[in-house]
């Protein structure tokens, strides 16, 4: 059969590659330090407005509300009690108040029971004051009074404190944020350790801290553990895989640091040019490029072991391996890059990263795979080619060869067993 012209090509590409595979490897590793170099800068951020398209009406009121009052995150603490005008619940309540209000960075004002300012009428018209102006009194009936006039007032039943009596808010109002995607889990973090400090923990009560600082500093920390964790997991599924499908030492090592100096060079360049990772959708990148890279890897790697056995020859069967799989698998790596890329037009930031982050990855990882696999692969000794190739085939030939033959006996019944499981 003719050799098409798009695989002369390629064949051409892997005899330079073999040609200058020294050079090939001094522009990879000055490309691969320069981007790695990144990392030291490299940080991750997640913001809750990030997913909000621009000019929704979301935004335009958010906007709007921030020019009004400054900011609209607050921190949150849901206080639940038999009883919330307590003593020992209203006293904590008050000391949880005043350690937000100097503790937590960007702390405005603390609203509270022990802090509401109410209008009460007199003679010289109205007056403005709180009922625990005076400090909170230890006296049962005098309590009982203060709670019987604040749960007078509708404008603070069930909207400060439930009509029970059993719950009641203690909100923290911010000033205006520097750098809202990394001074709101600043606040949520410091918010954090005054909340859950051993000083406001008892069977009295229950504390249930809300907002929007202390959630995006709450889903940073469990993104982050659950990020390292499917990393590890995937890393250790790749060199399984490997392990199984190659079973060869250079076919192992190689796909695995073309794999991390991918994804390491694209993460690292972003970071240079001081683009914050999305913690939210970082782990997808990442993973895509661990998959990719075991699939690319194997077409070369696979192509360049039938060549090799058939002709013990391991420079020209490296050759062979570009020509065959080099245009199959840039295909491929088209398709996917271009896929990748619509989703930069979701005009979503997260969205956008994740597009063009995947997309990088899989052009890197791409990269490393063709120019590390035959390059490694070339170095070495030829070994006597094996005649009897057609039948000292490998056990996993065998058993596609196998499968194929079964499925092609069985065409009917497999197309209407696949049939019937897509309609399921």
């Amino acid at each position: 059969m003719k050799v098409s012209k798009i695989n002369i090509f390629f064949r051409k590409i892997g005899e330079a590659q073999i040609r200058w595979r020294w050079l090939c490897l001094a522009v990879l590793f000055v490309v691969t330090v320069v981007c790695i170099s990144g990392m030291r800068k490299f940080r991750s951020e997640s913001n809750n407005q990030d997913w909000i398209v621009n000019g929704s009406d979301i935004q335009i009121n958010s906007d709007h509300f921030k020019e009004i009052f400054g900011n609209d995150e607050y921190v949150l603490v849901l206080v639940q009690a038999e009883d919330v005008f307590a003593h020992d619940v209203l006293s904590m309540i008050n000391t949880l108040g005043d350690k937000l209000e100097s503790q937590v960075p960007f702390a405005d004002k603390v609203t509270s029971l022990t802090t509401v300012s109410i209008p009460i009428g007199n003679d010289g018209g109205l007056e403005v004051k709180s009922p625990f102006d005076d400090g909170i009194p230890s006296d049962s009936e005098e309590l009982s009074q203060i709670k019987s006039f604040i749960m007078s007032r509708e404008s603070i039943v069930n909207n400060l404190v439930s009509d029970d009596a059993k719950e009641t808010w203690v909100i923290l109002k911010l000033h205006p944020f520097n750098n809202e995607s990394e001074d709101v889990v600043t606040v949520g973090h410091a918010a954090e350790k005054v909340i859950m400090s051993e000083e406001f923990q008892s069977a009295e009560w229950t504390l249930k801290p809300i907002g929007s600082a202390y959630t995006t500093a709450e889903k940073m920390d469990t993104v982050g553990h659950d990020f390292s964790i499917r990393i590890m997991l995937g890393f250790l599924t790749m060199l399984i895989c490997l392990i199984i499908f190659v079973r060869s030492f250079r076919g192992v090592i190689v796909p695995f640091i073309a794999t991390m100096f991918g994804i390491g060079s694209v993460l690292g360049f972003t970071a240079l040019l001081n683009i914050p990772a999305d913690s939210d959708v970082m782990s997808l990148p990442v993973l895509l490029g661990m998959a990719l890279s075991i699939g690319y890897a194997l077409h070369y790697i696979n192509s360049f072991k039938l060549h090799f056995r058939r002709t013990g020859k391991r420079k020209e069967s490296v050759i062979c391996a570009v020509e065959e799989s080099g245009w199959p698998v840039l295909f491929t790596v088209i398709t996917t890059v271009v896929s990748l890329l619509s989703f930069m037009f979701a005009c979503i930031r997260p969205m956008v990263w994740l597009g063009a982050v995947s997309a990088a990855v899989v052009f890197m990882v791409y990269v490393y795979v063709v120019v590390l696999i035959p390059i490694f692969m070339s170095f070495g000794k030829d070994k006597v080619s094996q005649q009897a190739f057609s039948v000292k085939v490998t056990r996993a030939d065998k058993i596609f060869e196998k499968t194929g033959v079964r499925i092609v006996k069985k065409s009917p019944i497999v197309a209407i067993i696949s049939f019937a499981v897509i309609v399921a």
